[in-house]
């Protein structure tokens, strides 16, 4: 990272997302995600799931909404559902931030041993950014017809 980008990733700030926050700025996560294959409706992004709230977090960058966790947890493993950066704000270590305060909040959660998420075979840039976080492919799935991997990352 360019000590330009360094001074940058200094400006952002991770905070957790809860439902008032996400409804007030919908148009904004939906933009996010529009790049994605299979993109989430407001309702999508407002359903309650099990401690989504007290995982899910956002990163601002030049006072924007810049990108998004959200997860959730069902017994002792944490599913990452959505993580996206806005396709203006990538490169910048934006993804690593928000990522490391999500892990970090995961590990604070008594008993969670493991932090799983689907993504798509295709996706060869997002294989090698959770590689890089020791993911590791655990299966192979097709669904609708296209293949994708389950990784998972125990963290206890």
């Amino acid at each position: 990272m360019t000590k330009t980008n360094q001074n940058k990733l200094k400006e952002s700030k991770v905070y957790n997302l809860n439902k008032i926050t996400l409804n007030k700025n919908i148009k904004t996560f939906l933009s996010i995600e529009r790049d994605y294959a299979e993109p989430w409706n407001k309702e999508n992004f407002l359903m309650d799931m099990p401690y989504k709230w007290q995982f899910s977090k956002y990163i601002t960058f030049e006072n924007n909404i810049a990108g998004f966790i959200i997860g959730s947890l069902n017994n002792k493993t944490v599913s990452l559902h959505r993580f996206m950066v806005d396709k203006n704000y990538r490169r910048l270590g934006l993804g690593l931030k928000i990522y490391q305060e999500f892990e970090e909040n995961c590990k604070e959660k008594k008993g969670v041993e493991k932090i799983v998420l689907k993504v798509l075979a295709e996706n060869k840039s997002a294989i090698s950014f959770y590689n890089s976080l020791g993911y590791g492919i655990k299966e192979e799935f097709e669904y609708l017809r296209i293949k994708r991997y389950l990784m998972e990352k125990h963290i206890s």
